[in-house]
């Protein structure tokens, strides 16, 4: 039976307004990891965790959660993360191009993304992370507490136990929002792009 929903009525209507604004080229680490397996059982009974699995006699769902599991294998992990990389460096390329393209503006900077850890258990596992990544080209920084303060001094006021940090200088971050908005334009202005919005579309 044929479907209608109606759209927003203007570009960037239906995506964040209020996310982190990271273009995370090296968090190439997959979901589907040896290191997720103690994190299951406490996630399943948080309605606000990052990854919710439900007990379910579904069975595509059981079949998904059984490649799930068999995807967390060292193995798996490791050739999955090795793929995401390449994407993830691969996209870094054409955003460049795009951007000296267009000239689009949407607050860029290329000053990397600092990620802070609160135990040393986490910050082990993300610095090994890191080492395997640079074998693939990736460069990451792996900081001390005092390190990380010194490149973001703001770190200095918080309330968290911070043990260490890890700075990937290829990592940028811009407001997706404002980057759609433009974009639009200037398809609109220099590539005779036509818009239309705010229009029943139809499914069958």
């Amino acid at each position: 039976m044929p479907t209608s929903w109606r759209r927003q009525a203007a570009p960037a209507g239906e995506c964040s307004f209020a996310n982190g604004g990271q273009l995370s080229y090296s968090h190439a680490e997959p979901w589907a990891n040896p290191n997720v397996f103690p994190k299951l059982l406490k996630w399943a009974f948080q309605e606000d965790a990052p990854l919710v699995l439900r007990p379910s006699t579904d069975p595509h769902m059981i079949r998904w959660g059984l490649l799930f599991l068999r995807n967390c294998l060292p193995s798996y992990a490791r050739r999955h993360s090795e793929v995401m990389l390449r994407l993830g460096l691969y996209s870094k390329k054409k955003m460049t191009e795009l951007m000296a393209d267009t000239h689009v503006d949407f607050h860029h900077l290329s000053k990397g993304i600092l990620h802070v850890y609160s135990d040393q258990k986490s910050f082990d596992h993300a610095r090994k992370q890191a080492e395997f990544q640079h074998t693939l080209g990736c460069e990451e920084n792996v900081l001390t507490k005092e390190q990380s303060f010194a490149l973001e001094p703001t770190l200095a006021h918080t309330t968290m136990d911070v043990v260490g940090g890890i700075h990937a200088p290829i990592d940028e971050s811009g407001d997706i929002f404002v980057f759609t908005k433009n974009l639009a334009t200037y398809c609109q202005d220099h590539l005779r792009v036509k818009f239309v919005f705010n229009k029943s579309i139809r499914r069958i």
